[in-house]
């Protein structure tokens, strides 16, 4: 509710709540000119429609779309600012989940590896008044004074551009990149680097789904999607953000994911309001007759735990 908002339902007695600025819709990982209900096999960096060999490019060339990019130089920001505000030893992490197929996810690991040399290496030789210093600068005063300015009553601190660049450099050479699945020989060094922090970008697919944790979790880059209310519920972990970095989190997902999300973030309101009447009025479940606003693209859940239901 906080992240997406709720759409206004007097029959239901829902108040609007407007969602947080801090979505950003993308569709660059497909590439224009397709349409999935026609073509059998869309082209592009990840589209749905994929298999274990694809190899996601983005017009034609191995590299990471531009929201993608985008995305990856505000973690860059966002660990900077965290790091001015809260001191070095601190957890940051960006998740990038954009498909379950391992062989796919390490090709996109390679590809995120590769852009983030890139960047350390432009922002440990390069020059502070040009090129990615320009570009995050951008960044920095388009979206996150933005962003900061809007929870300003949080008092969560307001750094300059000249405190966020004097961190930069140290900054971004502190974040690696670790891809996280159930075959990855990596894992997430959390608890070796507790005491002089620990900025990861983390590519991950299965192993999430099974109580691993993201710890200081700030940017999502999200395009897997699901039919069902509680596998999408389940998802929604993935960007759960604590409210003193809040103004710095961002969550990057398709028109798709962020409607749906949005719809059962209406229904899920709307089934605990009917939990909270069964209770006043001391009913049970049995005689009560608990309902779920259905979605004409959704599921409660799979048609196997559905089996009791009407």
């Amino acid at each position: 509710e906080k992240v997406f908002g709720l759409k206004k339902d007097d029959v239901a007695n829902i108040e609007e709540q407007s969602e947080l600025p801090i979505i950003n819709t993308v569709d660059d990982y497909i590439d224009p000119g397709f349409d999935e209900n026609e073509d059998e096999e869309l082209l592009g960096w990840m589209p749905p429609k994929i298999k274990r060999d694809h190899e996601p490019l983005y017009q034609g060339k191995s590299e990471l779309p531009p929201s993608l990019k985008q995305a990856i130089k505000e973690f860059i920001l966002a660990t900077t600012i965290r790091r001015v505000r809260e001191g070095q030893a601190i957890f940051n992490s960006m998740l990038i989940h954009v498909t379950r197929l391992t062989d796919v996810q390490h090709r996109v690991m390679e590809q995120v590896r590769e852009y983030l040399n890139e960047i350390q290496n432009e922002i440990r030789h390069g020059s502070i008044d040009r090129g990615i210093y320009l570009e995050i600068e951008d960044i920095w005063k388009d979206s996150f004074a933005n962003s900061i300015d809007h929870f300003k009553d949080l008092n969560l601190g307001n750094p300059s551009w000249q405190e966020i660049r004097n961190e930069l450099k140290v900054s971004v050479a502190s974040i690696v990149a670790r891809e996280i699945n159930g075959y990855a020989k990596e894992a997430l060094e959390y608890k070796n680097n507790a005491a002089q922090g620990w900025n990861v970008i983390a590519v991950g697919g299965e192993k999430l789904s099974r109580g691993l944790v993201l710890h200081g979790l700030t940017i999502s880059y999200f395009l897997r999607s699901s039919n069902m209310y509680d596998t999408l519920m389940q998802m929604g972990r993935w960007f759960g953000y604590k409210e003193k970095y809040i103004d710095v989190c961002r969550l990057y997902l398709s028109e798709e994911l962020k409607r749906n999300f949005k719809a059962i973030t209406n229904a899920t309101n709307e089934l605990r309001k009917d939990f909270d009447y069964m209770v006043e009025i001391g009913s049970k479940p049995s005689d009560f007759g608990i309902k779920i606003r259905s979605h004409p693209g959704l599921t409660v859940t799979s048609k196997t735990k559905m089996r009791s239901s009407d």
